[in-house]
């Protein structure tokens, strides 16, 4: 989308959704209360269309997230200038804007570690005070905070880092906290089958709380939410072994589209485990069994249908199965699991327990173990691939 382009656009959006007249434009007030109607009179448009023009923008949507770009567009819609030329001035900023490399850290707590510092893809973990040299050379951090820092604490402290490029630490926040909640995910769905099932592995969740920020110059925040919590030990087998290794190179590298499937339902796996709820935490996971075998994914609103719970059924069972016994085997225990999701779809009364969420954990790990590891189909990149594979062991 060129200038030009790009100009009429906003144009339009603001001729459609933000309906001033020329009077109402130096109304900062009536601007204001218009805006945060706007769910009321446009419903969900402005924002697809807002976050449209954000997706155009490479410089923007690479630097800057979008809830930031979204409220800095709001702030120019409730100044006194113009509107379209404010946006147009913003977004030449945006483009003209270099990217900083950001050191984004949330106080965690839940595992204890011998070492100093400790990787998990993207991120580290780092135990202070052992570690506080590692921190204050990610980017300015003032010695003072630091004294106060660790005056202030009884024990040992640990923060989980990752690296972002941003134009701004508002943004790398924004970008860190969904990358805080695949850490979170990912850690259940490795811990799941351990003795600390129940325990939640970090705290606090990333929603609405401070991080401290470092960058190069000077911004930082400050972190001060301290809870107790039981303690995971981070050389544990469960965090260590091949699958975990497997899992936060997944996590790091720039994944296709098979690897993106086993990724997404490692995360649906991680977010059931970290729901109290059965019977949520079952539909969870359902949702990752369909990621990894569905070839064209239901929406989690849509009703569950035979045909679905037959392709779901086969296909975990050729990919699971060596020989006619163990395929019917896994066949129908994915037959009579979906059941259950299909009458929980129909809103019939379900019982969900403990066991069922465990049994479908494991089918899943298996299945993900299988597409990683087993040799017809480690080698694979699309799912259409590995069902033509499926599809040639049934008819052949």
């Amino acid at each position: 989308m060129n200038n030009d382009d790009l100009k009429k656009k906003i144009e339009q959006i603001v001729d459609d959704y933000i309906c001033f007249s020329e009077e109402e434009r130096v109304e900062k007030s009536i601007r204001r209360y218009t805006l945060c109607n706007l769910q009321v009179f446009i419903g969900y448009d402005f924002n697809k269309e807002l976050y449209a023009i954000y997706c155009t923008i490479p410089e923007c949507s690479k630097g800057k997230a979008f809830d930031v770009f979204k409220k800095e567009i709001e702030k120019i819609c409730c100044s006194e200038k113009d509107i379209v030329s404010g946006i147009m001035d913003y977004i030449k900023e945006l483009k003209e804007a270099s990217l900083k490399d950001f050191a984004v850290l949330s106080s965690i707590k839940g595992l204890k570690m011998n070492c100093i510092k400790k990787s998990f893809g993207e991120f580290q973990i780092i135990k202070t005070p052992e570690g506080k040299d590692i921190i204050t050379s990610m980017g300015h951090m003032p010695t003072k905070f630091f004294d106060e820092w660790f005056e202030a604490q009884s024990q040992e402290k640990m923060f989980l880092c990752i690296k972002i490029s941003a134009q701004d630490y508002n943004s790398a926040i924004a970008m860190a906290k969904p990358k805080f909640e695949e850490f979170n995910a990912i850690m259940k769905f490795l811990l799941a089958g351990s003795k600390y099932r129940d325990v939640y592995t970090l705290q606090p969740d990333p929603y609405g709380i401070d991080y401290i920020v470092l960058e190069p110059s000077s911004s930082y925040k400050k972190d001060t939410v301290d809870r107790s919590i039981h303690l995971i030990n981070a050389e544990s087998t469960s965090l260590n072994n091949n699958l975990s290794r497997k899992v936060w190179e997944l996590q790091k590298k720039k994944r296709n589209q098979k690897e993106e499937r086993i990724f997404n339902a490692i995360i649906w796996c991680g977010k059931a485990m970290r729901d109290q709820d059965q019977k949520r935490s079952f539909v969870q996971l359902c949702f990752a069994l369909e990621t990894l075998l569905q070839v064209e994914q239901s929406g989690r609103g849509s009703v569950v249908t035979p045909s679905v719970m037959n392709t779901l059924s086969e296909n975990a069972a050729f990919i699971c199965g060596n020989d006619y016994e163990e395929r019917m085997k896994i066949s129908k225990q994915v037959k009579n699991l979906y059941s259950k999701r299909s009458a929980i779809a129909h809103g019939r009364e379900q019982d969900i327990s403990e066991f069922d969420v465990d049994e479908m954990r494991l089918l899943i790990v298996q299945i993900i173990t299988e597409l990683l590891w087993g040799t017809e189909f480690e080698n694979l990149e699309r799912i259409e691939q590995l069902i033509d594979k499926i599809n040639k062991k049934k008819f052949s």
